[in-house]
């Protein structure tokens, strides 16, 4: 119990040996019922009394609680007890007893007079061991005690209860138990817990309800609410706890009393109080007596000692006083041993080297003599400590940190870090921690230096918008009917020579690789790509592709919009487009869509695509983008800048999955002239664009189309449908995220004896974040074109424009495009060369030969009698069959079985067999044969081949053979000619 309890919750008897028994027992003799010391320790945060109960020994022999004659054994009466009519009744039994009685509001003459509430244990609950421990008994306890209240244990409400953990023993000869939803019980209320030197009445009684002639216990004590409650839940009672609410700042500190701690103990001494000129009763205590109100900054229910807000700015005092490193098991309180490893060493900022944090150690943001735990605004920026902690600052959890520069933003002047003080943030109206209030892409501190209106978007986006504008929400959208990091963060470059590097890897693997199947080869060179791709291009800026332009990868269908045919097996396709887009991206005003500013000018776009098929129903390629002129006007300017930048790299593949119909060439035009089919597309899409010139975005996005086309006679129609996969991007007040893929075309024949097609198609996206709510969000452009096909539509061009039927962003005013398409007839694999041939020969010596699939011995290898061995007549028969190893190299392995007839014992006979073909597989090593060509087992008696009845029978049982296992295999387009044998004499 001494190690469960601290000493300041537990209490001597004040009657010490007060429970006699009778003269005539031995001198000594104390009763079981007699208690020496009661421990109690009231958990707040769990609701939970402990209660501990040690009796007194005897002649250092521990008595057990409930024994009552003091005999070791509480289930014996002893002779001396029995003599006096009296019987120590077993397990401690009905008449029998203990229980609490609870008089909270009790003065010291009328303890007991009117309690609240009795709490035993209920008789259906057993302890561990067998011991058994009566309720609260009615009729009352005894003559001078009588109770018609609540019975805990017995009669109170469900939610609390009562239970017993340590058994009683003889190792553990006291009494501990819990007293759960404590303050539920009648009275409790009543406690005065704000006063430190209240009280809480309680009377323990335990004995016999019958007269066994021996004592009962009745002690009646007023216990120190300071060393009956535990307000923060460590197991340390208020009056002996250093640091109340667990926040690694001393009571001490706290209360201001810090200079008086003389020891650096972090608490006040005796002396030490009284010398604080705070002890004025020179009760040795700092409470109430003395007229000392401890200080409550933030004027709540608790005084900062018991307050781990000290300051009620939502920023726990662990955080304002830089005590969290010290919170080693993360659970948001310092805990008594966390507590004793602050400052030791000076391993605090600013600390002396003891065990103590005292006021001028404790952090002070801005210097004004109030340390942070107590300042509402820790660094004087004119905004509280409450509006800069943030949410993650509930719970005792980390303070907000905007900008994560590692200073909370309570201690910071600059939480957004917009080169604009909180201070001047506060002042102006704009929002300290947003680094642009009004959203338009520049800092609200960039703003300010440029004379402009950082809480209007259109003012100071761009020198060209009209001032009349200012005010107006600002979008960024594109230019057909009807930011965001609008330049490259510090230090980025875009990665130009991305495609170039992932092109030449691939095509390094695939040469490497040239042995392989074309399949795998293609296989290799995309794996490649992906792969490097992911690791090389991740960017953490936000960005958008201004492009809407891009040509199916296959070169087979339209313009932008796919077909469901793919490229024959071996056959591969090369297609290179170049458009100009005038105004893809602008700035407008959200309320009409009318123009602000340009941001993309215009520029020209190149795009490379290749494919192959790895089967007649499975196609894959890539795409490369490259502009090699643009003009964007970045913010802040008003004259357009001219460049060049890559684009989005790009792969994809294609899986015809149905077709329907043959429209071959020359057939009748009323059979057989309608067809379809449906395919589906994957596609990748890379980051090796630049951000700042709207060429790229920044992150890997992916994500599928399915088209399906019908021809009815010369009329094509083809319809795409898909979604695109990306991460949610905001610049401006344009959001984009999943997007919606479709688009439909249409083509037919207009001359055909000089194979010209018209083409049209319109084809869009649209965000699936709040679908179609916003039309910058939804790019609509159509197209038309004329195209030519040379070499039987081998080779096409075509010609053709554009205009932007939205204002979705990447539409332009106009765009005009020229494709040059190739699809190659399928690569004839080369025809297979001649056979290899290999010529094998089989050798034969004097004494073995190879037949089957074994080396035959013509001889039997003999040993030395129940021994392994080797006689020496038959050493040259093991040399020939190394011989015929050694001289047939296409036998790769050979196993040594050795065989014993049936005399012996199981065992013995497998040991024998072993050791015998272990020594024949030693003797073929020692001859020149390769160790890793050779495997052993013994196989014993179990495998005879004749009979054991006779001698002769017996000795032909009793051999080594040797069985060839592995062979050279026979490759590809290898013969072996017919065998011809090798006779080595000898």
């Amino acid at each position: 119990m001494d190690n469960d309890f601290p000493a300041t919750a537990c209490f001597d008897d004040p009657g010490g040996v007060s429970v006699g028994i009778p003269g005539s027992f031995p001198a000594g003799t104390i009763s079981g019922f007699d208690v020496e010391k009661i421990c109690f320790l009231y958990n707040e945060p769990t609701d939970t009394l402990f209660v501990g109960i040690r009796t007194f020994d005897v002649g250092g022999v521990p008595v057990i609680f409930g024994d009552a004659d003091g005999d070791g054994n509480p289930g014996g009466t002893s002779a001396a007890l029995a003599a006096n009519a009296g019987t120590d009744y077993p397990n401690l039994s009905v008449k029998e007893y203990f229980a609490l009685v609870f008089d909270f509001d009790a003065g010291v003459g009328d303890l007991g007079v009117s309690p609240e509430v009795v709490a035993g244990v209920s008789d259906s609950q057993q302890l561990p061991g067998g011991y058994r421990v009566s309720e609260v008994a009615q009729p009352p306890l005894d003559v001078d005690f009588s109770f018609s209240g609540i019975y805990y244990g017995s009669a109170v409400t469900s939610s609390a209860s009562s239970t017993v953990f340590v058994s009683p023993s003889a190792g553990a000869p006291h009494l501990e138990f819990t007293v759960t939803g404590f303050a539920s019980l009648p009275g409790f209320s009543s406690i005065p817990q704000s006063d430190p030197d209240g009280d809480i009445g309680i009377v323990f009684k335990a004995g016999s309800l019958g007269d066994d002639g021996i004592g009962e216990e009745d002690i009646r004590v007023f216990l120190p609410i300071k060393g009956f409650f535990d307000d923060d839940g460590d197991d340390i009672p208020n009056d002996a706890d250093i640091d109340s609410d667990n926040d690694g700042i001393p009571d001490v500190t706290e209360e201001n009393l810090d200079p008086s701690d003389t020891d650096g103990t972090c608490g006040l001494g005796s002396a030490e109080a009284t010398a604080s000129g705070q002890d004025l009763d020179g009760d040795g205590d700092v409470d109430s007596n003395d007229g000392f109100n401890p200080p409550n900054t933030d004027g709540g229910a608790d005084p900062d000692y018991l307050d781990q807000d000290s300051d009620g700015d939502g920023v726990c005092d662990i955080w304002e006083a830089d005590t969290f490193p010290f919170d080693l098991n993360g659970d948001g309180f310092i805990s008594p041993e966390e507590l004793g490893t602050i400052d030791v060493g000076g391993n605090y900022p600013g600390g002396d080297g003891d065990v103590c944090l005292h006021g001028p150690e404790l952090t002070d943001t801005d210097g004004d003599g109030v340390p942070d735990y107590r300042d509402s605004d820790s660094d004087n920026d004119g905004l509280s400590d409450s509006s800069e902690g943030g949410p993650s600052a509930q719970n005792c959890g980390p303070p907000r940190d905007t900008d994560g520069d590692g200073i909370p933003d309570y201690r910071d002047p600059d939480s957004d870090n917009d080169d604009l003080p909180d201070l001047d943030e506060g002042t102006i109206g704009t929002d300290p921690l947003n680094p642009d209030t009004d959203g338009d892409g520049v800092p609200d501190g960039a703003e300010v230096d440029d004379g402009n209106d950082p809480l209007y978007p259109g003012e100071g986006l761009d020198p060209d918008v009209n001032v009349p504008n200012a005010g107006q929400a600002v979008q960024i959208q594109g230019s057909g009917f009807g930011a965001c990091a609008l330049v490259d963060s510090p230090g980025h470059h875009p990665k130009r020579f991305l495609p170039f590097l992932l092109m030449a890897i691939g095509m390094a693997i695939f040469f490497y690789e040239r042995r392989r199947s074309a399949s795998k080869k293609i296989g290799f060179f995309f794996t490649s790509l992906i792969l490097l791709s992911i690791v090389l291009v991740s960017r953490d800026a936000a960005a958008l592709n201004s492009e809407q332009f891009r040509p199916n990868f296959d070169n087979i269908g339209l313009i932008n919009l796919l077909e469901h045919r793919t490229l024959k097996k071996r056959s591969w396709s090369l297609g290179v487009g170049i458009s100009y887009s005038q105004n893809p991206m602008e700035l407008g005003l959200v309320a009409t869509g009318a123009r602000l500013d340009s941001l993309v000018d215009y520029h020209v776009n190149t795009t490379l695509n290749a494919a192959y098929g790895i089967t007649d129903w499975v196609t894959v390629g890539l795409f490369v983008p490259f502009f090699p002129n643009l003009k964007v006007e970045p913010v802040g300017t008003a004259v357009g800048q001219s460049g060049a930048a890559f684009g989005d790299l790009g792969v994809a593949a294609k899986f015809r999955l149905w077709e329907q119909g043959d429209r071959q060439s020359g057939s009748d035009p009323k059979q057989d002239d309608i067809a379809m089919g449906v395919s589906v597309s994957p596609f990748l899409i890379f980051p090796s664009g630049s951000m700042s010139k709207f060429t790229g975005e920044n992150n890997v996005t992916g994500g599928f189309k399915a088209a399906y086309d019908v021809s009815l006679w010369k009329n094509k129609i083809v319809a795409n449908l898909g979604l695109r996969f990306r991460e949610k991007e905001t610049l401006l007040n344009l959001q984009v995220g999943q997007e919606l893929l479709f688009g439909v075309g249409y083509t037919r024949p207009i001359y055909e004896p000089w194979d010209f097609h018209l083409l049209t198609e319109l084809n869009g996206s649209t965000s699936l974040n709040g679908f179609g709510a916003r039309s910058n969000r939804t790019p609509l452009e159509w197209l038309f074109g004329l195209r030519k096909g040379f070499m039987e539509s081998r080779l096409n061009a075509t010609l053709g424009s554009s205009i932007g039927i939205t204002n979705g962003y990447g539409s332009p005013d106009f765009r005009v495009f020229g494709m040059l398409t190739y699809e190659a007839p399928p690569i004839q694999p080369k025809p297979p060369g001649p056979p290899k041939v290999i010529e094998r020969t089989v050798t034969v010596t004097k004494h073995a030969r190879i037949e089957g699939g074994e080396i035959k011995t013509l001889e039997p290898i003999h040993f030395e009698t129940a021994k392994w061995a080797i006689l020496p007549e038959s050493s040259p028969i093991v040399q020939d069959v190394a011989e015929i190893m050694k001289n047939t190299p296409y036998i790769r392995r050979v196993r040594v079985e050795g065989h014993t007839d049936f005399r012996g014992s199981d065992e013995y006979n497998l040991k024998l067999s072993s050791n015998r073909a272990k020594a024949v597989m030693d003797k073929l090593i020692e001859f020149g044969v390769e160790p890793d060509r050779l495997e052993l087992v013994g196989r014993g008696e179990f495998q005879p081949i004749t009979t054991n009845k006779t001698a002769e029978g017996m000795a032909q049982n009793r051999r080594t053979e040797f069985h060839i296992v592995s062979i050279q295999e026979i490759q590809q387009k290898e013969e072996v000619t017919e065998r011809r044998e090798k006779v080595i004499k000898r």
